[in-house]
């Protein structure tokens, strides 16, 4: 089964997190009926092959990038300018999404960068409180919330990606509790995504 069908069926199976307090609002792009028509189209671009990639993760989407496209680090803009899939989608630039992108670009461009790499997240799903984004270790109670969850979904992911190594994008991530969400394989983290080496799920 390609790669592309094994991320789309992931991301259609993503419930949010049980016991999320009432004023967090989840932002599930994949159950968007104009939302993932554009998700579809990215990862039958990049993905429609059998290869097996790098992980990459980060902390969870935001409501101007992957939140709303449905695409880790990709805001409507980059979509458009970088990966010339068209949306109608309000253009509104993401930071880390300009982060990202000016890497993948050093890397030598998309095309190159998903043949090698699949970007993903500690929640794939992005969150909201008075409609501002929320990274999930600042909801309370969070790691009774997001310890086993987090680490199924990482589980669900594994049959896709390489399982030597992987890494984290963010400081945060390296010192979270969530480093070791699972032991089923073990991977480090490695410049230029982190500040050192750090065991993953080991």
């Amino acid at each position: 089964m390609n790669v592309s069908k094994q991320v789309l069926d992931f991301y259609l199976s993503l419930m949010a997190p049980k016991e999320l307090p009432k004023s967090v609002k989840v932002m599930n792009p994949y159950q968007d009926p104009t939302s993932f028509p554009i998700t579809s189209a990215f990862y039958k671009k990049y993905y429609d092959d059998q290869n097996k990639r790098i992980i990459l993760f980060g902390i969870n989407p935001g409501r101007f990038g992957g939140g709303i496209t449905g695409i880790p680090f990709t805001d409507p803009i980059v979509l458009a300018s970088h990966c010339d899939i068209k949306n109608v989608f309000e253009k509104r630039a993401e930071l880390s999404s300009k982060f990202i992108y000016e890497m993948i670009v050093a890397y030598g461009g998309p095309k190159i960068f998903y043949e090698h790499c699949y970007l993903s997240a500690i929640s794939p799903l992005g969150f909201m409180e008075n409609d501002k984004n929320l990274n999930y270790y600042d909801i309370p109670k969070w790691l009774s919330i997001f310890e086993k969850y987090s680490a199924q979904l990482i589980r669900q992911q594994l049959p896709f990606v390489r399982k030597d190594i992987a890494y984290s994008i963010g400081k945060w991530i390296c010192q979270s509790q969530l480093c070791h969400p699972c032991r089923s394989y073990r991977a480090t983290f490695e410049p230029p995504f982190a500040d050192r080496n750090y065991a993953l799920f080991g």
